[in-house]
Formats: C-alpha cells, structure tokens, sequence
C-alpha cells in the first residue's frame, strides 16, 4: 500500500510538471517553435491539446502601431511598434495562450522583440535564433502585448506567425486551438529627409547609444514635463519633474546603469512621448 501510494505521489508531480510547463509556453519550457511558421514543429498546439473542447470559433488577432499609436501595415528600419494580440472564442474559457514570432524572407529571426506590458507575458528564445513573445500561465483577459524593435534597412518584408489557444484550465483536453495566421510587414522606403522628419519630434535623445549620461533636448513649447525612465520589463528605474523652457535640454547622469535597452517616458502638456534609448 505503502509503495502504491509514492508511485501515484510520484506520477501526480510528474503530470504537475508537464501542465506547468506547458502553461509556461512552449518556447520557454521547451524550446520549441508552436506558430505554425516554415520550419517550426509540423503541428501548433494542437500536438498536445489534440482532444477539441466547447470553446467554439477561436481566433487570434494581430495589431501593430507605431509609438505615436497609429496601426502600421509596414515598419520603419530601426523603429519601435506596439505589437498587440488578441484572442477570443466562444463559450467561458478559464484563460488563453499565445506564440508569435517575426521572421523574415529567408525564415530567420528578424527585428528584436524588447518588453512586454501585460500580465502572463514574455519573450523567450530557441536554439535556432528564433524569438518569440508568449504567455507564461493563463491570460483571463486573452491579450498580450509587446514591444518589437524592427530591423536594418534592407531586411525587406518581415512575416508574423502567430497562433492562440483557449483553455480550460484543468488538462490538455478540452482546449481549443486558433488557426495559424500570418501579418506581413513590408519595409518602408524612407528617404534620408524623411527619417530626419520622423524623429524630430517633442524631444531628442544624445548621444545613442550612450553610458548613462545623456541629454534629452525639448523641441515642443516650454511646460513641466514628468519624466520616467523604464527598463524592458517595465520596471521604473528613475522619474522626476522638471520645467523646462523650448529648445534646451534635460541632462542625467544615470552611469550605474548596466547595458541594455531602456525607455524614457515624457508627459508634458498632457502629450506623451516614449523614447527608446540604449546604454553601452
């Protein structure tokens, strides 16, 4: 009696194990490409949850803006988007999941996903380059957003290969899967008068990349701007308030900073801004 029971202890940590590392995603637990995308594995999700639920009519929705807000259909080299996903489905699912990944003409890992700014979200990566953004537990609210950095001029269209799934919550059975779907990106032609035009907005940052200690000079009219500086994660690394007047700068001096991708975010006459900015 005594050995039945540890076996069955034993098999019960074993299943907990695989339903949290499915619900871990699929990239971060086990490295594995579920997007349906050229050269991920042959099935999506549906390779463990193969049994369909009531979930009826699932599907995944894509939108992607500039940081300005406006939905773009191609990117800017260089440029920071918004990347929203949507999931939905019929019936009363306890959560939702997702995989995404940006890949270009030759099927290799394109742009930088940067950040993620929702709940049961984050960016993973797989031995063949590939990154990904997708859930890490259960969404109740099905969508999941993120930061994607686009890549050099001349990298022409970028593909998105995403796939969603509705869950309910107790085993792999019963789960519905979203059909694979594909948001192509083309590359906009931007002449070098145009680019300059793109980022002469409120402010600019100098020098980028920088150590820490860098300049942000005010472009727009003279208030006080609320200024805080995030890292990738979302986590408030420095704010402060300071008025300042047209065309002269805002100095910091943050050289404890390590290397990597940060982002000061501006609000000044109700207006704001989000630079992204480097440390080197």
């Amino acid at each position: 009696m005594k050995i039945k029971f540890i076996s069955t202890l034993i098999f019960s940590f074993f299943v907990l194990l695989i339903f949290q590392s499915v619900s871990a995603g699929r990239a971060f637990s086990g490295g594995q490409d579920r997007t349906g995308s050229p050269g991920s594995l042959s099935s999506t999700c549906n390779a463990c949850h193969s049994v369909a639920g009531a979930f009826t009519n699932p599907q995944i929705a894509l939108s992607i803006k500039d940081l300005t807000g406006n939905t773009v259909t191609s990117y800017i080299p260089g440029d920071t988007f918004e990347i929203e996903y949507s999931i939905t489905s019929g019936g009363t699912p306890s959560g939702y999941g997702m995989q995404s990944v940006f890949l270009n003409s030759s099927n290799t890992n394109s742009g930088d996903l940067i950040s993620t700014s929702t709940a049961n979200t984050q960016l993973a990566s797989i031995s063949n380059g590939r990154e990904f953004i997708e859930h890490s537990g259960r969404s109740s609210t099905g969508v999941f957003r993120g930061q994607w950095v686009a890549p050099t001029t001349g990298t022409g269209t970028v593909s998105i290969y995403s796939v969603g799934i509705a869950v309910n919550g107790s085993s792999t059975s019963g789960d519905n899967v979203t059909p694979s779907t594909k948001v192509d990106l083309t590359e906009a032609v931007v002449g070098s008068t145009e680019k300059l035009a793109d980022f002469s907005s409120e402010y600019q940052i100098f020098p980028v990349p920088n150590n820490g200690v860098f300049s942000i000079k005010n472009n727009g009219n003279a208030g006080i701007a609320d200024i805080r500086i995030i890292n990738t994660q979302g986590q408030l690394i420095f704010s402060k308030s300071s008025f300042v007047e047209n065309d002269t700068n805002i100095d910091f001096d943050l050289n404890e900073l390590i290397r990597g991708i940060y982002f000061v975010e501006i609000l000044k006459n109700s207006k704001f801004e989000t630079l992204p900015f480097i440390v080197d």
